[in-house]
């Protein structure tokens, strides 16, 4: 095991070239066999907007922000921070609104490195496993905010909407016209793991559009 230590084994089998990390006599970087040799990041410009990561180009743990994958099924929102609020309601005793400044002026502030991979990741030649990258996110624990809002005993799921729609997708019963906002649910007890965050900061900087500003939840294991 000794022999194997995780930074070695990441140096020898995937061939990141972390600065600084050298290798022994008897060890040899083994280069990518799969890839292409040219990359296109932009794999799909037009919406849903698909941008990966070459792999190769990775220097250290944390991907940068400009260089982190995306893949967006409508259009990048783009927020404005004066005006938009985090409201939580429903089964709650306390309700509860938030600014961004109310969230970034908390003094229980948490960071924590954490790799995000799309589902649809793959080895499909535009994309050559592309969509997976790691920052180190900034934000306020979800767990913290739900026991502030004191949930009541008969609530049994968290539902998050975004501020995002399925834009152009009406309900065919009556064409209402009716456009839905993103959205997903968890069970209670998930949505009060610990590590989850509501993530204001990425690697430092404040989330860019691109990336879910104002705020994005990041569960580490989903």
């Amino acid at each position: 095991m000794s022999r194997w230590s995780r930074r070695r084994f990441i140096a020898a089998s995937a061939g990141f070239p972390f600065p600084g990390l050298a290798l022994a006599s008897d060890e040899e970087l083994v280069a990518f066999s799969d890839y292409e040799t040219e990359f296109r990041a932009d794999a799909q410009i037009e919406n849903p907007r698909v941008k990966s990561f070459d792999l190769r180009a990775l220097t250290s743990l944390t991907t940068p922000v400009d260089d982190f994958f995306a893949f967006h099924q409508t259009k990048t929102v783009h927020a404005d921070a004066g005006a938009w609020r985090l409201r939580i309601g429903g089964l709650v005793k306390r309700p509860m609104e938030l600014s961004l400044q109310d969230l970034v002026k908390r003094t229980d502030r948490h960071t924590a490195a954490v790799t995000i991979e799309c589902s649809g990741n793959s080895g499909d030649p535009r994309i050559m496993n592309g969509l997976v990258s790691t920052a180190s996110w900034s934000g306020v624990k979800l767990a913290e905010l739900l026991k502030e809002c004191s949930v009541q005993a008969e609530a049994r799921e968290v539902v998050f909407l975004g501020i995002d729609s399925e834009e152009d997708k009406k309900f065919e019963a009556g064409n209402t016209g009716y456009v839905s906002p993103h959205g997903w649910s968890l069970y209670l007890q998930d949505a009060l793991a610990e590590d989850n965050l509501l993530a204001f900061a990425m690697n430092g900087e404040p989330l860019p559009p691109e990336h879910g500003f104002p705020l994005r939840l990041i569960m580490p294991g989903w």
